[in-house]
C-alpha cells in the first residue's frame, strides 16, 4: 500500500485521537492540516486502511461507524444510549480461545454493548 501525504494525514489524525471518530470527524480533523482534501478521499482511504488491517472500524449499532488505529490488542465497550466508545484491555487470548473452543467461531475483536455510568445516572 502506497502512503500518500493525504493517507499519512489520516493515519496521524487517528493515532493522535483520544476518541473513536466517525469518518466525518476524521474528515474535519484532516481538513485542518490538508485544506484541499475531499470528503470522498478521506472515506475511500479509511476503507482502504481498514482492508489493509491498519485501521479498525467499530460499529455502534447506530447510523455511524467509528474508526480506531490498530495499535494493540484491545476491545471496546459501546454505550447503547449515547454511543460513546471506551477502550478496555482484556485477556484476549483466553476469551478468543474460549469462544473458538465453544463455538468454532474465529474472531479477532470483541465489542461489548451496555450503558455507561453517565447514562446510567440519568435513569
Amino acid at each position: 500500500m502506497n502512503f500518500s501525504k493525504q493517507r499519512e494525514s489520516i493515519i496521524n489524525v487517528l493515532q493522535s485521537s483520544f476518541e473513536h471518530p466517525t469518518a466525518y470527524r476524521v474528515y474535519e480533523l484532516v481538513k485542518q492540516v490538508e485544506p484541499t482534501i475531499s470528503k470522498s478521499t478521506v472515506y475511500r482511504n479509511l476503507e482502504q486502511l481498514v482492508e489493509a488491517g491498519l485501521v479498525r472500524k467499530i460499529s455502534t449499532g447506530g447510523n455511524f461507524e467509528h474508526y480506531d488505529i490498530v495499535r494493540d490488542s484491545h476491545s471496546h465497550l459501546v454505550c447503547k444510549c449515547c454511543g460513546n466508545i471506551f477502550d478496555i484491555d482484556l485477556n484476549m487470548d483466553t476469551i478468543l480461545n474460549s469462544i473458538k473452543n465453544q463455538t468454532e467461531f474465529i474472531c479477532n475483536e470483541i465489542v461489548v454493548m451496555g450503558i455507561c455510568k453517565d447514562c446510567d445516572k440519568e435513569k
